[in-house]
């Protein structure tokens, strides 16, 4: 069951009921079955394995690469634009 979803609900009826004064209101809960539940997480844990042994199985990278591909270009935070820093006058290296 989706904790969010259910409280949402729960306080929309409260609202519906108690303040507007509307009248009745059904909630209807469903709830997943158990063994569907498991069939969810072996698959979950499948998918995490198979990643696992595709990323030990890869090469080690260069301590100097971190920093690649780590943002999608021209959404990287102030401190990591180096030339731009620089253009404008920002000196300051202290990052917070």
């Amino acid at each position: 069951m989706d904790v969010v979803a259910t409280h949402q609900a729960t306080a929309f009826a409260k609202c519906w009921i108690v303040e507007e004064k509307r009248g009745p209101l059904l909630v209807e809960f469903v709830h997943i079955p158990l063994r569907r539940v498991f069939a969810i997480n072996n698959e979950a844990r499948a998918k995490v394995d198979e990643a696992a042994e595709e990323a030990q199985a890869s090469p080690e990278l260069a301590a100097a690469s971190i920093w690649h591909n780590l943002y999608y270009p021209a959404t990287e935070p102030p401190f990591m634009h180096d030339g731009e820093r620089e253009e404008i006058g920002y000196t300051c290296c202290h990052v917070f």
